[in-house]
């Protein structure tokens, strides 16, 4: 991880006082990247921190609300973090996933996105904003880069695809839902909340639970990350989407 210098974190802060703390596990193969992050993360009202290189190692007792993907390099170790991403998933089902990446390709994006992370940060964010996408994700949302926006919204239909007509949702996975339900899958894609979705569609934010879970039913899925995952994966994907200057 870059930088590694612990912020005059504020001890205080309304996210903060909202979880009482949220047990992370970072899982890092670099010794040295890893203490760095217990460091910052130990200055961080409403943690409490433990790290280790590698899942496979890690107690039986062990139950934490949030991990922390780190130190996996492009190449052979995107097999391995997928390998543990999946594995965490499994052992730890409640648990919520955030993969921190050097780079932010598209495609490495999305691959940690399927494999039931729910954020990706890249190595060099604020130290103060980790700490704020940790409570963020906890809160059962979603956090990535800007650019993977247009992925969405392309994914949606808002750009034509061979696949989909425009505005249109495959429905090899997600066959059988209503015109409201579809209106909640588009929203639940781009990171809205549910109380964000009831305000768009004014309905109730216990509607939009009713509907969500109807839609988890339609796609096999046990929680929202996993049902962006398998939107995306039945959609027709750009290659690589640029970044904005």
């Amino acid at each position: 991880m870059r930088n590694p210098v612990v912020p005059n974190m504020p001890r205080h802060s309304p996210s903060a006082s909202r979880d009482k703390d949220i047990a992370v596990l970072v899982i890092d193969p670099s010794p040295l990247g890893r203490s760095c992050t217990l460091a910052v993360l130990d200055h961080a009202v409403g943690l409490r921190a433990r790290g280790t290189g590698d899942i496979a190692g890690t107690p039986d007792g062990e139950k934490p609300d949030l991990l922390l993907f780190q130190g996996f390099k492009a190449g052979p170790a995107n097999a391995s973090r997928a390998a543990q991403l999946t594995d965490a998933a499994i052992r730890w089902p409640d648990a919520a996933m955030i993969v921190m990446a050097d780079g932010n390709e598209t495609d490495e994006v999305l691959d940690s996105l399927r494999h039931g992370a729910r954020g990706f940060l890249t190595s060099d964010v604020g130290l103060d904003l980790l700490v704020e996408a940790i409570h963020v994700v906890r809160r059962d949302l979603i956090v990535y880069p800007s650019h993977i926006l247009q992925v969405v919204r392309d994914a949606l239909g808002e750009s034509s695809s061979p696949r989909t007509g425009k505005g249109d949702i495959d429905h090899r996975r997600f066959h059988g839902l209503t015109p409201r339900q579809q209106d909640v899958l588009r929203l639940l894609a781009l990171g809205l909340s549910n109380k964000l979705i009831a305000r768009q569609l004014l309905i109730s934010e216990s509607t939009v639970k009713v509907h969500i879970r109807a839609i988890m039913e339609q796609a096999g899925a046990r929680n929202r990350t996993q049902i962006i995952a398998h939107f995306l994966g039945q959609n027709s994907l750009p290659a690589k989407v640029e970044m904005p200057s």
